[in-house]
C-alpha cells in the first residue's frame, strides 16, 4: 500500500507540474533510459495496476508529439495487459465470474472507438493537457485506494 500511495502522489505531482508549466522541457533518451521506463512500468503494473504510467511520463518527457507518444505506449500497454491476463490465467483458472468477461468486450471496443475519435480531434497541446489531467486523476484514485 505504501508503494501505491507513493506512485499516486508522484503521478499527482508530475501531472500537476506538466499541466501548469508553460515551457517545453524535454530530455534526451537512450536505450537504457527507455528500458528503465519499461521496467518501472512493469513494476508499477504488478504492484499498483498502472503499467502505462511511467512509459507515458517518459514519452512526455521526451517531447514527442501525440502520434509518436501513442505509437510507443499503446503497444506497450497492450502487451502488458496480455502478459497480465496470461499470468492470471496461469495462477488462477477461470471461474464463473470470469466466464462472463467476454460480454464486456463490446463495451471495451465502444470505449476504444470513442477514445480514438477524441484523440483525432486533439491538438498536441490539448493532448498534453489531457494526459496531465488523466495522470492526476489516476494518481488520486491510486492514492485514495492506498489510504
Amino acid at each position: 500500500m505504501l508503494y501505491a500511495a507513493g506512485v499516486g502522489a508522484f503521478m499527482i505531482a508530475y501531472g500537476s507540474y506538466v499541466a501548469l508549466r508553460s515551457d517545453a522541457w524535454t530530455v534526451r533518451g537512450n536505450r537504457w533510459a527507455d528500458a528503465a521506463a519499461g521496467a518501472l512500468g512493469g513494476v508499477a503494473g504488478g504492484l499498483a495496476g498502472l503499467p502505462g504510467s511511467f512509459v507515458t511520463i517518459w514519452c512526455s518527457l521526451r517531447g514527442w508529439d501525440k502520434l509518436k507518444q501513442r505509437a510507443v505506449y499503446q503497444p506497450y500497454i497492450l502487451a502488458m495487459q496480455l502478459v497480465t491476463l496470461a499470468c492470471m490465467r496461469w495462477q488462477a483458472p477461470p471461474r464463473g465470474g470470469v466466464a462472463r468477461a467476454p460480454g464486456l468486450v463490446p463495451l471495451a471496443l465502444a470505449g476504444a472507438v470513442i477514445g480514438m475519435a477524441i484523440f483525432r480531434r486533439l491538438s498536441n497541446g490539448q493532448f498534453k493537457a489531457a494526459v496531465s489531467i488523466l495522470l492526476v486523476v489516476s494518481g488520486l484514485g491510486l492514492l485514495a485506494r492506498a489510504l
